[in-house]
């Protein structure tokens, strides 16, 4: 079995979420004056707790109690410093007298662990998510134009369990290091280079609204963290792997869809989100646990996979997805940590479900083998939905 996509030290969960436009001629980049870091969660209620001690320690003025590492600082050198393919970014703010600019801002979105005992090691995974976004600043509003989501994520044994502090730290060390392979500013704008732009037009979006959990899932779940930090996780998780297989635009899903709430270093700014054409929603359903033998024990998932149109009176696609063997481990009845498995099976079930949504060649093999109900009938929905929503 592979847990959350392992087998891979740092898995980088970045793509572009807007269309390519190209001509003949070398177009003129587009300009954007830098926003500075933002925050989507934040204070008591931050979901980036590592981000968000490091965002205290700056706004502040106390950074000794940081080493000394201002993450707005930090940010603001990298990114003016990149040379993206299609921006140039003004290392200023938007001045006082002007009242409309584009604007560029990294986000950070969702810190998380999933943790578990395997054959004597504590087995961890480490995920951020977040992505570079441009807003347009007006006199009495602002407007999101894209976002390119971004994520990293990590997997690693240790001989004992970390401590809350090691943890952090080692989230930390993502946001302050100065190796450009580990450094999650650095690794976000290489990978939004040639990506990140101000599209002339605005095609169908795609927004993640909505993801539910049964009673006994929430059981499973609420062992280890708060629902509210896995829906936000997961939908995070979720964008970026969209993205990542069909290269569309993605709109960030907020808490009432309709505004994106950012904290920056010396106020917040609420963003107004465009209305999607397609909402996407997962349901959590089931969270079995199986023996067929002795030696071997299964972790299944059962999750429905819908899409609304604004075009349509009923979904497009609500189909159930199991996955079944292909969460089956070879471990003893006292290897079993449900806490680990089943979140580490839910997350590799959405990667494997996206790879039908691919663009230009959706990998259908997964969705064929593991839907529940009428396989034929939701891939035939998935090409539907891709026809309409790339084209």
């Amino acid at each position: 079995m592979r847990i959350f996509i392992a087998n891979l030290k740092i898995t980088c969960l970045a793509i572009s979420c807007l269309l390519v436009f190209t001509a003949d001629v070398k177009a003129e980049k587009s300009k954007v004056f830098w926003g500075g870091l933002g925050f989507s969660t934040f204070g008591d209620s931050s979901q980036t707790p590592s981000a968000e001690a490091l965002r205290n320690c700056a706004a502040e003025d106390s950074l000794g109690r940081c080493g000394g590492h201002d993450i707005f600082e930090m940010s603001r050198d990298i990114f003016v410093s990149s040379q993206f393919d299609h921006l140039e970014v003004e290392a200023r703010m938007l001045p006082f007298d002007q009242q409309i600019g584009n604007i560029l801002s990294p986000t950070i979105s969702s810190e998380f662990v999933i943790k578990g005992k395997v054959d004597g090691k504590f087995f961890y995974t480490f995920l951020v998510t977040g992505s570079l976004m441009i807003y347009e600043v007006e006199a009495n509003k602002t407007n999101f134009i894209s976002s390119v989501p971004f994520g990293i994520q990590t997997d690693e044994y240790f001989s004992k369990p970390l401590s809350r502090q090691e943890e952090l730290d080692y989230f930390k060390n993502w946001y302050v290091s100065q190796d450009p392979k580990v450094n999650f500013f650095v690794l976000m704008a290489d990978y939004a280079r040639s990506k990140i732009d101000v599209p002339f037009s605005f095609s169908n979006g795609i927004q993640f609204t909505n993801i539910g959990f049964s009673d006994s899932v929430q059981e499973v779940l609420t062992r280890t963290n708060s629902l509210q930090n896995w829906e936000k996780s997961i939908k995070s998780f979720s964008e970026t792997r969209l993205a990542a297989r069909s290269g569309q635009p993605i709109i960030p899903s907020s808490a009432d869809g309709s505004q994106l709430k950012l904290v920056f270093q010396d106020g917040s700014r609420e963003i107004i989100l465009r209305k999607p054409a397609y909402e996407f929603e997962l349901y959590v359903a089931v969270f079995e646990l199986q023996k067929p033998n002795a030696e071997w024990t299964c972790f299944n998932v059962g999750t429905f996979f819908t899409i609304r149109s604004a075009f349509e009176d009923e979904p497009i696609l609500d189909v159930p997805i199991v996955h079944g063997e292909d969460g089956c481990a070879n471990l003893p009845a006292d290897g079993i940590d449900e806490t680990m498995f089943f979140p580490a099976n839910l997350f590799e079930q959405i990667d494997s479900v996206m790879k039908a949504f691919g663009s230009p060649n959706p990998d259908t093999k997964y969705v064929r083998a593991r839907a529940l109900e009428d396989a034929a009938g939701a891939l035939s929905a998935i090409k539907k939905f891709r026809k309409e929503a790339y084209e």
